[in-house]
Protein backbone atom coordinates (compact mmCIF):
# COMPACT_ATOMS: atom_id res chain seq x y z
CA UNK A 1 0.00 0.00 0.00
CA UNK A 2 1.76 3.63 -0.94
CA UNK A 3 1.72 6.22 1.80
CA UNK A 4 -1.22 8.57 1.82
CA UNK A 5 -1.24 11.71 -0.03
CA UNK A 6 0.02 13.65 3.21
CA UNK A 7 1.87 11.40 4.67
CA UNK A 8 5.19 11.85 5.83
CA UNK A 9 6.05 9.34 3.96
CA UNK A 10 5.16 10.32 0.98
CA UNK A 11 8.86 11.08 -0.07
CA UNK A 12 9.96 7.51 0.57
CA UNK A 13 10.27 4.22 -2.11
CA UNK A 14 8.92 0.94 -1.45
CA UNK A 15 12.00 -1.40 -1.04
CA UNK A 16 12.13 -5.22 -0.90
CA UNK A 17 14.91 -6.69 1.86
CA UNK A 18 16.89 -9.34 1.66
CA UNK A 19 13.96 -11.42 3.33
CA UNK A 20 11.21 -10.59 0.68
CA UNK A 21 9.20 -7.89 2.94
CA UNK A 22 8.30 -4.75 1.17
CA UNK A 23 9.63 -1.54 3.30
CA UNK A 24 10.33 1.85 2.82
CA UNK A 25 12.72 3.57 2.19
CA UNK A 26 14.53 6.04 4.74
CA UNK A 27 12.46 9.56 4.97
CA UNK A 28 14.55 12.52 4.85
CA UNK A 29 12.77 15.38 6.68
CA UNK A 30 12.41 18.78 5.18
CA UNK A 31 14.62 20.53 7.98
CA UNK A 32 14.28 24.13 9.00
CA UNK A 33 14.61 27.00 6.61
CA UNK A 34 15.18 30.90 7.98
CA UNK A 35 12.49 32.25 5.39
CA UNK A 36 10.52 35.38 6.54
CA UNK A 37 7.02 34.09 6.20
CA UNK A 38 7.60 31.46 9.10
CA UNK A 39 5.64 31.92 12.18
CA UNK A 40 7.26 31.77 15.48
CA UNK A 41 4.81 30.45 17.77
CA UNK A 42 5.01 30.47 21.96
CA UNK A 43 3.30 26.90 22.88
CA UNK A 44 0.58 27.32 24.95
CA UNK A 45 -0.28 24.86 28.25
CA UNK A 46 -2.33 21.90 26.15
CA UNK A 47 -0.90 22.32 23.07
CA UNK A 48 0.70 19.63 20.83
CA UNK A 49 1.88 19.30 17.42
CA UNK A 50 -1.19 17.69 15.94
CA UNK A 51 -3.03 21.04 17.44
CA UNK A 52 -0.46 23.04 16.10
CA UNK A 53 -1.05 21.54 12.73
CA UNK A 54 -4.58 21.95 12.71
CA UNK A 55 -4.57 25.81 14.34
CA UNK A 56 -1.82 26.87 11.64
CA UNK A 57 -3.29 24.71 8.80
CA UNK A 58 -7.10 24.85 9.57
CA UNK A 59 -7.20 25.68 5.67
CA UNK A 60 -6.25 21.94 4.36
CA UNK A 61 -8.25 19.28 4.55
CA UNK A 62 -7.28 16.99 8.15
CA UNK A 63 -4.72 19.74 9.19
CA UNK A 64 -3.81 17.83 12.09
CA UNK A 65 -2.52 15.40 10.09
CA UNK A 66 0.45 17.74 8.88
CA UNK A 67 1.60 17.62 12.48
CA UNK A 68 4.71 16.15 11.02
CA UNK A 69 5.63 19.54 8.77
CA UNK A 70 5.98 21.43 12.09
CA UNK A 71 7.87 18.93 14.13
CA UNK A 72 10.89 18.60 10.49
CA UNK A 73 11.10 22.46 10.62
CA UNK A 74 12.17 23.11 14.45
CA UNK A 75 15.30 24.86 13.88
CA UNK A 76 16.99 22.84 17.13
CA UNK A 77 16.29 19.95 14.64
CA UNK A 78 13.60 17.47 13.87
CA UNK A 79 11.14 16.59 16.78
CA UNK A 80 11.43 12.39 16.75
CA UNK A 81 8.37 11.82 19.04
CA UNK A 82 4.99 14.12 18.15
CA UNK A 83 3.95 12.26 21.11
CA UNK A 84 6.07 14.48 23.75
CA UNK A 85 4.06 17.81 23.33
CA UNK A 86 5.79 21.21 22.94
CA UNK A 87 6.50 22.66 26.38
CA UNK A 88 4.58 25.69 27.27
CA UNK A 89 6.46 28.75 26.69
CA UNK A 90 8.51 27.14 24.22
CA UNK A 91 9.13 28.69 20.52
CA UNK A 92 7.65 26.52 17.76
CA UNK A 93 8.70 27.41 13.94
CA UNK A 94 5.60 27.12 11.41
CA UNK A 95 6.17 26.81 8.46
CA UNK A 96 4.03 28.81 5.76
CA UNK A 97 1.38 27.44 3.77
CA UNK A 98 3.33 29.23 0.79
CA UNK A 99 6.15 27.17 2.25
CA UNK A 100 4.69 23.79 2.54
CA UNK A 101 2.89 24.10 -0.96
CA UNK A 102 6.33 25.35 -2.78
CA UNK A 103 8.95 23.63 -0.47
CA UNK A 104 7.78 21.01 1.46
CA UNK A 105 4.91 19.76 -0.58
CA UNK A 106 6.80 19.44 -3.75
CA UNK A 107 6.51 17.08 -6.08
CA UNK A 108 10.34 17.17 -7.11
CA UNK A 109 11.19 16.63 -3.69
CA UNK A 110 10.08 12.83 -4.57
CA UNK A 111 12.57 12.68 -7.48
CA UNK A 112 15.48 13.82 -5.45
CA UNK A 113 14.95 10.91 -2.82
Amino acid sequence: MAPRAKSRYRFTSGLQDAAGRRVLSERVPFTYVDLADNKDVQARDGDTWFSLAAEHYRTRDNPNLLYWVICDFQPDGPVLDPGVPPAPGSNVVVPSLKTFDTLIDNESRRREH
